[in-house]
């Protein structure tokens, strides 16, 4: 129980404000054009012949041993594909 014996979940009447419900219908309206979500919206695609090299570049690193990834993965990093 909060103070005065009222529990918390109670509004206060003079205190809280009043939001009717035309009013909150009209805040949560759309309004003009939304942009895109970056989770929704797909990336623009490369090219065939990089999606070529990174699909090779990431067989080659699953395929390598435990002991060679790090030298893979530093090939693959200065050749900019990862």
């Amino acid at each position: 129980m909060a103070a005065k014996g009222r529990a918390m979940s109670e509004v206060d009447r003079h205190t809280e404000p009043h939001v009717s419900g035309q009013e909150l219908r009209a805040a949560l309206a759309p309004r003009g054009p939304s942009r895109a979500s970056p989770l929704v919206a797909a990336p623009a695609a490369p090219e065939n012949a990089d999606v070529d090299e990174l699909r090779e570049a990431l067989r080659r690193l699953a395929s390598a041993p435990l002991w060679q990834r790090r030298r893979v993965v530093a090939e693959l990093a200065g050749r900019g594909l990862l």
